[in-house]
């Protein structure tokens, strides 16, 4: 099998001065901003709108969760470097993180869910536009407790509950020698608890008598004298941390950094939490000064046929149409809590294919020309199952619901998966293909001196990576 090493002399674009201009919100048609929410929508058609385009909709978020352009949802829990769509206009991969990374996927029961951590996007309609990449890197290296859980003893709870979640408790119900402190029902529930296990602890020592604090993950707090004793949690109930105030529980603890000193020095972040990586044709771009600015344009303006904008956690594409007056573009929105927690930082991708192309998007599809994860836009939720040529695949789900999900798993991973001669890929740090590939596919080392797997000299690859250093 040979490889084409790709010679380019890469010229970094300078970033254009910081636009003031607000983003304007995401609007859809019948259809929230929150991706999590139009998973059941049924979307079809390419009247829906992101920004300056209006067409078709669709999106990966979540653990992960696809929704096709024809409006079809699914679940794709698989790990690796997957397409998630390939037509005329566009060619978009994506890398698929497990969450839980020391897991090494074999089926869905091993993996739990995966991330979106590095998005790729070829506009192929213009070959003059370059492949950009966003992605959080890797900062996976010694990280054996999410740094939020660090200090905090988990599936146990000091007890007793408040008893009503949501409504005020009557501290009499509990006795003399009640170890809960208060049960006020506006220090509760999602609207009026503590979002972090960080403000429980710090409300614990606010609050006189409080020695320990419970903190679930549906952003309750609860706090207790030091006579309250830990009981086992029931495996239905969300997650909960146990802490006290002589532990580490609710501290603040260094997060992980990544590896390489080139990343470091030029990543940006994105939320205040995520470090940001930027690569256009495979070259690592420096955003470092939206370490602290938190909108601007990390390339282009607002008058570019390309351009891509940022703006709190999230980061818009846009595409100029060649010759028309029409856009199409991709929305990034970012999820998770940081890096090295379990739910670490990743994507929530929205893509809006224009309408002015849809007969083109259409004849893709019955040509076989159109596949990936998010389905062929023709406006057929029945035909958006492909094999890897384009084929339609009947979907005949079983009977049993974990079965679907194996189902589903199974479809992403047979057919989907990106080979190496095919990855559009940079690889962050010291990744090479085989820590981002599907688990079944193989990897090859290019040798430059071997003319099975490089296209050219060994004298002609070298002379070409000096003049890129220089």
């Amino acid at each position: 099998m040979r490889f084409n090493f790709v010679l380019s002399l890469l010229a970094t674009s300078p970033f254009l001065a910081q636009s003031e201009n607000q983003v304007t919100n995401l609007r859809t048609n019948d259809v929230s901003r929150d991706l999590s929410k139009i998973k059941t929508k049924a979307i079809i058609g390419f009247d829906e709108t992101i920004e300056q385009c209006t067409g078709a909709l669709c999106g990966v978020f979540g653990d992960p969760h696809v929704m096709t352009c024809d409006g079809m949802s699914y679940d794709c829990q698989a790990v690796g470097l997957f397409n998630l769509m390939d037509n005329h206009m566009f060619k978009i991969q994506g890398h698929f993180a497990g969450v839980r990374e020391s897991e090494r996927i074999g089926k869905l029961r091993h993996v739990g869910g995966s991330l979106l951590n590095d998005a790729m996007i070829e506009f192929k309609s213009d070959e003059n536009i370059p492949i950009l990449q966003l992605g959080f890197g890797d900062v996976t290296e010694a990280i054996d407790t999410p740094p939020s859980q660090v200090g905090c003893t988990m599936k146990q709870y000091w007890d007793p509950r408040k008893k009503h979640r949501n409504m005020c408790t009557d501290m009499d119900d509990y006795g003399d020698d009640n170890p809960l402190i208060d049960a006020d029902c506006t220090t509760t529930g999602a609207l009026h608890g503590d979002n972090s296990v960080y403000a429980c602890r710090k409300r614990c020592e606010e609050t006189p008598g409080c020695a320990k604090f419970n903190y679930w993950a549906d952003e309750k707090c609860e706090l207790y004298k030091d006579s309250a004793t830990l009981v086992p949690q029931p495996g239905s109930w969300n997650t909960n941390l146990a802490g006290t105030l002589d532990s580490d529980c609710g501290k603040e603890h260094p997060l992980p950094e990544l590896k390489t000193e080139v990343e470091r020095l030029k990543h940006g972040m994105i939320d205040g939490k995520c470090p940001l990586l930027m690569h256009l044709d495979g070259e690592l771009q420096d955003i470092s000064r939206f370490n602290e600015l938190t909108k601007g344009y990390l390339y282009g303006d607002e008058n570019s046929d390309f351009s891509v904008y940022m703006h709190n956690s999230d980061v818009r594409v846009q595409y100029k149409i060649p010759g028309k007056e029409d856009y199409a573009a991709i929305n990034f929105g970012k999820g998770g809590s940081g890096p090295g927690e379990k739910w670490n930082c990743h994507w929530f991708l929205q893509t809006c294919l224009p309408a002015v192309d849809e007969e083109k998007f259409k004849e893709d599809s019955r040509n076989g020309l159109s596949t990936g994860l998010m389905g062929t836009p023709d406006d057929n939720k029945d035909n958006d199952w492909m094999d890897t040529d384009g084929n339609t695949i009947l979907i005949e789900y079983p009977d049993q619901k974990n079965d679907k999900y194996q189902y589903e798993y199974d479809y992403c991973y047979d057919n989907h998966c990106v080979k190496q001669e095919d990855s559009i890929m940079a690889y962050p740090g010291d990744w090479t293909y085989d820590d981002v590939k599907c688990q079944h596919l193989p990897f090859i080392v290019i040798d430059i001196n071997d003319p099975e797997t490089c296209d050219v000299s060994a004298d002609v690859a070298n002379a070409a990576c000096e003049d890129m250093r220089k």
